[in-house]
């Protein structure tokens, strides 16, 4: 059986299984289940149009073993981009999936031995020890999604390894709102693509540069959105906002409020935490939040939030978006909401930011098979190529970097995708 079929066949268990996961994921992960559904759906979807990738590989060879450190949210996407890709280059895969969701994890397990066999395997240690034993063993490509706060400790171990190395990382998303943008149409566009899955999302809008002569009306329709929103138990599918399942982040959620407000940001909507037991241990959640008379000094606007906030400020001139969007150290996605100027400053972004979609958000526009990858803090490749040491970031193909160049005859690999 090809790895085409086989990936298609996965596609299909994922469907069959879609509710059942989506139920896990709600209890484990504290997705809504019609977000889990959503991503799932996508997902499945990606892993039965993997032909669409097979032009980027031609007389490529696969690289050789990889291992791939998931985290817990956002698996029903991240799963084919990284398995799908290094499973269809022939390679043998290790995956390291969250202990935070192992219902989930068990179900995923079962369904992709089934369709994907013995070439994919599961590790259960901790992800300290996983990347350890891969550093030191014959694994050819490490593909880790994490924190650049963590991931920076390694690179004298990749270096000495001279294994590849590829970082996916933390997102903070700018909103550019132009004077001429259609509000009437586009406002609930704009809300969500903060609150789905209570921003637990590293493509989330994370940041807002609305422009001054809007600036009044654009708060007033979030806050009328935000404020129909239901927060409450994520397996209810009337639930629009869950629980942020890591401490880590609830805690970095509440730095950020606090600094925001001792720095004169106002609360237009939300802004409290909620606290409740869950399943024998206490959960917080986070009402989402509006905040306007932000600045480029509060942390809210360049450091990761990870959950539900909508901070807002002002500009005067479109270059002065385009500056303040492009002067964290975060660059992995963007969108532009407008008529006239619009594209051409998406076109800008595009220069500097993994992706830039125009009256759109990541709900919309996310490929799982297009070119991935921020730039700066967002995400890069380490590599040693001739023995010189590389960095490079930006988006790039996966399923490229889990192959290299096959010299003479083509790879094998080839005739197993037909």
């Amino acid at each position: 059986m090809s790895r085409l079929t086989r990936l298609y066949r996965l596609g299909e268990e994922i469907e069959s299984n879609a509710s059942t996961l989506a139920g896990y994921i709600a209890e484990e992960a504290g997705s809504t289940v019609s977000h889990a559904q959503l991503e799932l759906g996508l997902g499945a979807q990606a892993f039965k149009t993997f032909d669409r990738e097979i032009p980027a590989v031609r007389k490529r060879g696969r690289a050789g073993k990889v291992a791939i450190i998931l985290p817990y949210n956002s698996v029903g996407v991240l799963l084919p981009m990284s398995l799908g890709a290094a499973y269809l280059g022939g390679n043998e895969v290790e995956i390291h999936l969250s202990g935070k969701t192992k219902k989930t994890a068990a179900l995923l397990e079962g369904i992709v031995r089934d369709s994907l066999g013995k070439r994919v395997s599961f590790n259960h240690e901790e992800s300290k020890g996983f990347l350890t034993r891969h550093f030191s063993n014959d694994t050819a490509v490490i593909h880790v999604f994490g924190h650049d706060s963590w991931v920076k400790g390694y690179e004298a171990q990749v270096r000495k390894s001279k294994k590849k190395f590829i970082f996916e990382g933390p997102g903070k998303d700018p909103c550019i709102i132009l004077n001429d943008a259609d509000l009437d149409t586009y406002a609930r566009t704009i809300t969500l693509g903060s609150y789905a899955n209570s921003g637990q999302v590293c493509m989330s809008l994370e940041r807002y540069y609305v422009h001054e002569e809007i600036l009044p009306r654009t708060a007033e329709a979030l806050v009328e959105i935000t404020k129909t929103l239901n927060v409450g138990d994520p397996r209810n599918p009337a639930t629009d906002i869950g629980p942020i399942m890591s401490r880590r982040a609830i805690e970095n959620i509440v730095a950020q409020l606090e600094d925001a407000t001792q720095k004169g940001a106002q609360v237009l909507s939300g802004g409290t935490v909620i606290e409740k037991e869950w399943g024998g241990t206490t959960l917080y959640w986070v009402t989402p939040t509006i905040l306007t008379g932000v600045t480029r000094e509060m942390k809210v606007m360049t450091e990761e939030t990870f959950g539900p906030l909508i901070p807002i400020q002002s500009f005067k001139e479109n270059r002065e978006a385009l500056a303040e969007a492009n002067g964290i150290r975060y660059a992995l996605g963007s969108s532009v909401f407008g008529d006239s100027e619009a594209e051409a400053l998406a076109r800008e972004l595009r220069k500097t930011h993994g992706f830039s979609l125009v009256n759109s958000t990541y709900l919309q526009g996310f490929d799982p098979h297009a070119p991935w990858g921020g730039f700066k803090d967002s995400g890069w490749i380490w590599e040693t190529a001739e023995g010189i040491f590389k960095h490079r970031d930006g988006p790039k193909q996966l399923i490229a970097e889990f192959t290299k160049p096959s010299r003479g005859i083509v790879h094998r690999i080839i005739s197993a995708w037909h």
